[in-house]
C-alpha cells in the first residue's frame, strides 16, 4: 500500500500546476503586457480554483476534485446546457429566416415600385398616343370636308359657268 501511495504522489507531482503568482498593485512593464496580451488563452476551472488563492490547498483541491458527484445532477446539467444550446441555435436559426425575409421583401417592394412606375410611364405613353391619333383623325375630316367643298364649290362655278358661257350662245 505504501508503494501505491508513492507511485500516486510521485504522478501528481510530475502533473504539477505551478502556483498562481500574486501581482503587486504595480503596473506591468509593457513587454509583459504585449506578450500576455498576445498569448490570451481562456482559463479553465482548475486554473481559476488555483488563482483565487490560498483558500484551497493542494490537498483539499484534490480531495474537491476526487469528490464524488451525483450521476443525475450532471445529467440534469449536461440537458440544461444541451436544451440551452439548442434554444440558441434554433432562436439564431430563426433570425436567420426572418433576415432573409425581411431581404426578400424589400427586393419585392422595390420591384414593384418599379413595375407600378414602369406601368404609369407606359398609360401616359398610350394617353398621349392617343390624343395624337383624335388630332389626326380631326384633322383629316377637316382637310376632307375642305376638299369636298372644293369640289363642289368648283364643280358648282364650273357648271355656271359652263352655262353662262353656253347662255351666250344660245341667246
Amino acid at each position: 500500500m505504501d508503494r501505491v501511495g508513492r507511485d500516486r504522489r510521485d504522478r501528481m507531482n510530475s502533473r504539477k500546476v505551478p502556483p498562481p503568482t500574486r501581482h503587486s498593485g504595480r503596473l506591468r512593464s509593457t513587454a509583459n503586457a504585449t506578450s500576455s496580451a498576445s498569448t490570451t488563452t481562456k482559463r479553465d476551472s482548475l486554473a481559476a480554483e488555483l488563482e483565487r488563492g490560498p483558500s484551497l490547498s493542494r490537498r483539499s483541491f484534490v480531495a474537491y476534485l476526487s469528490r464524488p458527484t451525483d450521476p443525475q445532477l450532471s445529467t440534469a446539467k449536461r440537458q440544461q446546457r444541451a436544451h440551452a444550446l439548442n434554444t440558441t441555435l434554433s432562436q439564431a436559426a430563426l433570425e436567420r429566416k426572418l433576415a432573409a425575409a425581411e431581404t426578400t421583401r424589400i427586393q419585392l417592394e422595390t420591384r414593384l415600385r418599379e413595375r407600378e412606375a414602369t406601368i404609369e410611364r407606359f398609360d401616359a405613353d398610350r394617353r398621349w398616343l392617343a390624343e395624337r391619333e383624335q388630332e389626326e383623325r380631326e384633322e383629316k375630316e377637316r382637310v376632307s370636308k375642305e376638299r369636298e367643298e372644293e369640289k363642289v364649290c368648283g364643280s358648282t362655278i364650273t357648271v355656271s359657268l359652263a352655262m353662262h358661257i353656253l347662255g351666250q350662245f344660245y341667246v
